[in-house]
């Protein structure tokens, strides 16, 4: 599979604000990877500056407590024209988003877990699960790209669905961003066909691209 190329922040995009949110101690969560993906990296362009934003409204954000963490963390970015946001969202997710396309719908979710959310290997294994592949003994059996900014380094697998494969999903994407200021990890996951990921990957990870911290300091 070739490298994707260099990625742009989407020039139409709308910001969003997600207010003030804690570590929520959860299970780990599943997430994804190609067998035919090349180790390579990302180089995102810079997040803007710090500003706070307009008001927007409640339906657009969702925010989880625990009011035993000390360190708050408040997470923003810019959404992709043509992707909505679920005004629902489960309660294991911090945000959700649908995206129509001809060649089949796309869902995106955000969730933040404790610590590294159950183990990296673990994870990929059940990502690898979920697209029908087999389990892979140690992480370097798996292929995974790198996505930087100015503010962390992120992990992204792509997983596709061997032919005839009973897999949940027939393609998945999945970055994970590890936070050490607040102990946790944040994991960014796209599924749907294989057809439509391709078409909509770039603007993923120019989603993830734009995502910027601020708070959560020790």
């Amino acid at each position: 599979m070739a490298k994707d190329p260099k990625p742009n922040r989407p020039t139409h995009t709308r910001r969003l604000w997600l207010i003030p949110v804690v570590v929520i101690g959860l299970s780990a969560l599943s997430l994804t990877g190609c067998e035919e993906e090349e180790i390579g990296a990302y180089q995102t362009a810079k997040s803007p500056p710090y500003a706070p934003p307009a008001p927007i409204d409640a339906a657009q954000s969702h925010a989880g407590h625990d009011h035993g963490q000390a360190h708050q963390e408040t997470i923003r970015w810019d959404v992709p024209d043509g992707w909505q946001a679920d005004p629902a969202p489960s309660a294991m997710v911090t945000a959700v988003f649908n995206i129509s396309d001809e060649a089949g719908d796309l869902r995106v979710s955000v969730t933040k877990l404790a610590g590294d959310g159950g183990g990296t290997l673990a994870n990929i294994n059940r990502w690898r699960g979920q697209v029908g592949l087999g389990t892979v003994a140690a992480i370097q059996d798996q292929p995974i790209t790198s996505i930087k900014t100015d503010q962390f380094t992120a992990d992204l697998v792509d997983l596709v669905s061997p032919p005839g494969a009973a897999g949940r999903f027939e393609r998945m994407l999945v970055v994970s961003i590890p936070r050490q200021e607040t102990g946790q990890t944040w994991f960014i996951k796209m599924t749907g066909p294989g057809g439509a990921i391709d078409k909509h990957k770039q603007d993923f990870v120019g989603f993830v691209g734009s995502i910027s911290f601020e708070g959560g300091h020790p």
